[in-house]
C-alpha cells in the first residue's frame, strides 16, 4: 500500500472517531443536593439564594421561585438523549426569608398543532417533508390573505 492512501486511511479513521464524540450540555440550573443542604430556612433571603443557587428560570411571584434543569448527552448527529431532569420550587415568607425547596414532578411540555397552522409535528418530518409542509402552509396564509381584500 502506498504512503498516499495509508495516509488518507489513517485521515478517514480520525474523521470518523472524532463526528461519534458526545457533548454533554445542561440546560437551566440543575441543582445539586450541596446547594440545597447550605440553605437554612428562616436564614437565608432571596439575595442568599440567589447567591446559592443562581437565577430561577421564573419567579412565579414574590413567594415561589421556580428552578429547571436538564443533563443531555449527544453523539455525533444524533437527537439529544436526557441523562437528568429536575425542577424545584423555592418558596419564601412575606419577609422573603427562604421557608423550603421541593422537588416539583417535571414534565415536558407537549404542543398540540394548530391545524391552521401546522398539520403535523416538524421535529418528525425530514427536511424534505418540513419544506413541503412550509411551503404548503405559506400558500394557505396567501389564500386567506387574498379573502381579506
Amino acid at each position: 500500500m502506498s504512503l498516499h492512501y495509508r495516509n488518507v486511511l489513517w485521515l478517514g479513521v480520525v474523521t470518523c472517531m472524532t463526528a461519534c464524540q458526545y457533548t454533554h450540555d445542561i440546560r437551566g440550573n440543575l441543582i445539586s443536593p450541596d446547594d440545597i443542604a447550605h440553605l437554612k430556612p428562616l436564614q437565608h433571603t432571596r439575595e442568599d439564594v440567589l447567591e446559592i443557587l443562581g437565577p430561577p428560570l421564573k419567579q412565579i411571584d414574590k413567594a415561589h421561585w421556580l428552578y429547571m434543569g436538564q443533563e443531555q448527552e449527544t453523539r455525533a448527529f444524533l437527537l439529544p438523549e436526557i441523562k437528568k431532569q429536575r425542577a424545584f420550587l423555592v418558596t419564601f415568607d412575606n419577609a422573603g426569608h427562604y421557608l423550603h425547596i421541593e422537588e416539583q414532578q417535571y414534565k415536558r411540555r407537549t404542543v398540540t398543532p394548530d391545524p391552521e397552522t401546522s398539520s403535523v409535528n416538524s421535529e418528525d418530518l425530514t427536511v424534505v417533508g418540513q419544506t413541503l409542509d412550509n411551503l404548503r402552509r405559506a400558500s394557505s396564509r396567501r389564500k386567506k390573505y387574498s379573502k381579506k381584500k
